[in-house]
């Protein structure tokens, strides 16, 4: 996935630059490749202000990103609405810094701040794990399912069923 969303560090206003940026359909669905989810048919937003602080610089991101995934209740499709607010501050990658496992701070290379990957895990973090089509979802009809075809080969076992009184007790 390449680097869609990019902000340049030198053009950066000294009190702060906003970004806005369209999370077309395609990158959505090129982003959650291998996931469960998939975009919702409409592009999502992603609204960012960019402060720099010496040389780092503080991202501060808001999400808005239409999704669709599979209701766990009863298998159809489930309406995911995804509305994030986070903020990161990233610092200049050094060779000699050393291994910080800061969760509020990451790292960028260069004079550009790329953030795809950024908001491709601050939307998979939103998406619930067990999506619902709605709240009050029932799940499937227990009665609705087609009933099991014995396998011929399998009907002669039926036979063999002990009812319940005929089972003898061991001492």
């Amino acid at each position: 996935m390449g680097g869609r969303f990019a902000i340049a560090v030198k053009d950066l206003a000294v009190g702060g630059s906003d970004f806005v940026f369209s999370l077309t359909v395609d990158w959505l669905r090129e982003a959650l490749e291998g996931c469960e989810i998939e975009p919702g048919g409409a592009d999502g937003s992603m609204k960012v202000r960019a402060t720099p602080s010496g040389s780092d610089v503080l991202i501060q991101c808001a999400l808005k990103v239409p999704l669709r995934a599979t209701c766990v209740r009863c298998l159809e499709p489930a309406k995911v609405d995804v509305d994030s607010s986070f903020a990161v501050l990233m610092t200049p990658c050094l060779a000699e810094s050393p291994a910080d496992d800061d969760a509020d701070r990451e790292t960028f290379e260069g004079d550009e701040i790329l953030l795809d990957g950024l908001a491709r895990e601050h939307i998979l973090l939103e998406v619930p794990m067990s999506p619902l089509c709605s709240e009050g979802c029932a799940g499937a009809a227990l009665g609705a399912q087609p009933k099991a075809r014995i396998d011929p080969r399998l009907a002669p076992l039926a036979d063999l069923v002990i009812p319940e009184g005929a089972k003898s007790k061991k001492a």
